[in-house]
């Protein structure tokens, strides 16, 4: 089964609960793969959350998963 990334709407929905600026959100499958929806409430937080996203959480995403299925990352 392919993972579905959470759709923006939701994101948008969870960023507006939090009073969030930009958020991201990790869903991961049983088999380890994963994806991130982001959401920024200016297209300049959009630009930001998705910066991030490719980058230091990506990195942090990729780390986790490898402790936590004994795979080095």
């Amino acid at each position: 089964m392919t993972i579905k990334p959470i759709p923006i709407s939701t994101a948008r929905n969870c960023g507006q609960a939090a009073s969030a600026v930009r958020i991201a959100i990790i869903a991961v499958d049983e088999d380890g793969r994963y994806c991130v929806t982001t959401w920024g409430r200016t297209r300049a937080d959009c630009a930001g959350a998705a910066k991030f996203a490719d980058g230091r959480l990506a990195e942090l995403a990729v780390e986790a998963l490898a402790r936590t299925t004994g795979e080095k990352s």
